[in-house]
């Protein structure tokens, strides 16, 4: 089972299940100038993405392993090094799902690790909006949770 650390129990339950779901059973991330995966893996995809900060374009590669188990690497350069976000699934895993839920629930962690995901809604008023009660997908959920607005 994979660690999740929130402020908020719901929030840990839902990211948990998802990786579950997911298949994922294990996930790291690594601060280092380079990773090196084992010749077991092999690459059948990969895919990298425009930045517009002035370092290397973050990609992600998908690997499989001859057990039917897949790996999942993100790399994200820094101006003085590289940090690597690593999942291991049972499942199936390609970088559409990585993009929309797995990067998504990493944004999440992050976000909510030292607050709550409450606020007060400013176009309704509804007090206490949990992330989790957005209508959406998990990135949906995130916009709308920045705008604190749970209104369609």
């Amino acid at each position: 089972m994979v660690e999740v650390i929130t402020k908020d129990e719901k929030l840990n339950s839902y990211i948990i299940k998802v990786h579950e779901n997911l298949g994922v059973f294990y996930k790291n991330v690594i601060v280092d100038d380079s990773i090196n995966i084992s010749e077991n893996w092999k690459q059948i995809e990969r895919e990298t993405f425009l930045s517009f900060y002035g370092t290397k374009n973050p990609y992600i590669e998908i690997y499989k392993n001859i057990n039917g188990d897949y790996l999942a690497v993100y790399f994200q350069s820094y101006m003085d090094g590289f940090t690597f976000t690593v999942w291991k699934s049972n499942k199936y895993l390609n970088v559409k799902r990585v993009r929309t839920s797995l990067l998504s629930l990493e944004s999440m962690e992050i976000m909510f690790r030292f607050r709550k995901p409450l606020f007060t809604c400013w176009e309704c008023g509804r007090k206490d909006c949990h992330i989790l009660d957005i209508d959406g997908s998990l990135q949906q959920k995130i916009d709308k949770f920045e705008d604190e607005c749970c209104c369609e």
